[in-house]
């Protein structure tokens, strides 16, 4: 078991809270219908995955467990709110654009990548379930 470096999965954490707010953004200017909605969701989810990243800073000082845990319940959120950017928005009652869309849709494959990476990353050194 390799061992976890907490600054990364501290620093990691810039790329959801950078790309969930982006991804609102994009939603906002590019739909047609309940445009609001997606902007709303960013900003919640954004909230979310700052308080994440603010407990793995946390826990890095109670130990390698304790920060494996924080970094995969984040990691979780993270991953699973990237599908919600991949799933909902090709919905046509949004009536996104085409270059809309195709941006929303590689801000969510690249934040489920990371977030799978993160995951695994985190099980890898931690030694932690991906089942916390």
């Amino acid at each position: 078991m390799a061992q976890p470096n907490p600054s990364f999965y501290k620093k990691v954490y810039a790329i959801p809270i950078i790309l969930f707010p982006a991804g609102g953004a994009v939603f906002y200017a590019t739909a047609e219908n309940y445009n609001t909605h997606m902007l709303v969701f960013s900003i919640i989810v954004t909230i979310f995955m700052i308080l994440a990243a603010i407990r793995v800073g946390m826990k890095e000082k109670q130990g390698t467990k304790s920060l494996g845990e924080a970094v995969v319940q984040g990691g979780w959120l993270w991953t699973s709110f990237s599908l919600v950017y991949i799933t909902l928005s090709p919905a046509k009652i949004y009536g996104l654009s085409t270059t809309g869309l195709g941006l929303i849709e590689v801000i969510g494959v690249i934040l489920l990548v990371t977030g799978v990476y993160v995951l695994l990353k985190a099980k890898k050194e931690t030694g932690v379930m991906l089942t916390v």
